[in-house]
């Protein structure tokens, strides 16, 4: 069964209002710490995104970095023509030749990670071309969040196809995170599939620190140590003797 948590951070207008945004900033703040969460690109569409959501983070006094997924012509190219499908938008529809490169791609994803990411930490994947990293960064002990475009046209077969493309590799994402704003509020809603979890934040636009460090912190929580690595140790009822 699929469980929903919504919470709302807005502009404190009470003295209790404010001190549920502390305690929601302290809460968070524990879930987060001792990590460094990692805001991955690979292609220019989802620098912004990233740059933005370090500062939030750091703001929010959690420890957020950089990190740039480099890759050759081929699967460069290819993940910038799946970006274009993902958002609606005119591209190329993936041959099939492109799933030997993205499949070449995750192979390598341990050595385009670096020596950076270590167990525990958080990454968030502003991509396609960083969705090659997912698996390599959860056989590492990483939680993996890919942030999902905003979808801007009306493609949807082309859409469908990419996604379709896209799901052979992505299993090992713990989470999807997808972003909306509407007037004098912004909208986070992570899906994570293996927990049956949706998590929804809506908040006003100088909350958006707290809003995104609160779903982090979520994710970390759904996932814990024993989800790490893609595998669900339940744990016994009555303690072993």
């Amino acid at each position: 069964m699929t469980s929903m948590v919504t919470e709302r951070f807005r502009t404190p207008r009470s003295t209790r209002e404010a001190r549920t945004i502390d305690s929601a900033r302290k809460r968070t703040g524990n879930g987060l710490a001792d990590r460094t969460v990692w805001c991955a690109t690979g292609i220019q569409s989802g620098r912004i995104g990233a740059e933005t959501l370090c500062d939030r983070l750091r703001r929010a006094g959690a420890g957020a970095g950089r990190l740039e997924a480099l890759s050759d012509e081929r699967l460069h190219g290819l993940c910038e023509r799946l970006d274009w499908l993902l958002r609606g938008s005119n591209a190329d529809a993936p041959a099939a030749d492109d799933g030997d490169v993205f499949a070449a791609g995750v192979e390598s994803g341990e050595d385009m990670l670096g020596d950076a990411v270590a167990p525990g930490d958080v990454i968030v994947l502003h991509d396609p071309l960083t969705a090659v990293l997912g698996q390599a960064a959860r056989e590492r002990g990483a939680h993996v969040l890919w942030r999902l475009p905003v979808v801007s046209g009306r493609r949807g077969a082309a859409r469908a196809g990419a996604w379709t493309f896209m799901r052979r590799y992505t299993g090992m994402v713990d989470a999807y995170v997808a972003t909306s704003s509407g007037p004098g509020a912004h909208r986070i809603v992570a899906i994570v599939p293996s927990r049956g979890l949706v998590a929804a934040k809506e908040v006003d636009p100088a909350h958006g620190d707290v809003g995104w460090s609160s779903v982090l912190a979520d994710v970390v929580r759904a996932d814990r140590d024993e989800t790490v690595g893609g595998i669900f140790h339940a744990r016994p009822v009555v303690a072993g003797r």
